[in-house]
């Protein structure tokens, strides 16, 4: 995987699950798993919810406009 890099809160930590073969959520065939939200922020940096809190997404300047998350 390539992508973005992610900050998250030690007190969101455990709430992060990262990316699953599919792409979305175990449970919901609908809902996108936590790194292809992150992909989806649209700018060099954005903001996705993690559990409670916010995660920072970082997306590399060479992916620019798009990433290459998968």
């Amino acid at each position: 995987m390539g992508g973005p890099l992610i900050v998250i809160p030690l007190s969101a930590q455990a709430a992060w699950r990262g990316c699953t073969e599919t792409g979305v959520m175990a449970g919901d065939a609908t809902a996108p798993d936590d790194y292809d939200r992150a992909c989806a922020v649209g700018d060099l940096a954005g903001v996705i919810a993690v559990g409670e809190s916010g995660a920072q997404a970082l997306l590399p300047a060479e992916a620019w406009p798009r990433p290459r998350c998968r």
